[in-house]
């Protein structure tokens, strides 16, 4: 236990975060207490549907890391009945605007929309 904690005395937050943030090459991060995996599709209906339920919000591609989102929110996919809820993500607060088949086999996975 406690060369544990030496090793982590090198370790800087910024490393720490980095360590548990989804990344491209990383493919599924585990992240309080879900997993979280990244996919790159068209967001057309994806964001009529949610326009069609908050009213308009911008759709963008975030600059410094090439996450897609909807307003302020990361754009999320995860069972359906989850739609429309605020979640944490290792890449900021996420949106549940989607679903896919992959709830099948993990009904708590979330899939986080990147232009990757």
């Amino acid at each position: 236990m406690r060369r544990d904690i030496k090793r982590l005395k090198g370790i800087t937050t910024q490393t720490l975060l980095t360590l548990t943030v989804l990344t491209a090459a990383k493919g599924i991060n585990n992240f309080m207490g879900h997993q979280e995996s990244w996919y790159n599709l068209p967001m057309k209906k994806v964001i009529e549907r949610a326009d069609h339920v908050f009213g308009k919000n911008p759709y963008w591609i975030r600059e410094e890391d090439g996450v897609k989102m909807y307003g302020p929110f990361v754009i999320c996919a995860g069972k359906s009945s989850r739609y429309g809820e605020v979640i944490d993500t290792s890449l900021g607060k996420g949106l549940i605007l989607d679903t896919g088949d992959f709830v099948k086999e993990n009904p708590d996975m979330i899939d986080i929309a990147t232009a990757w």
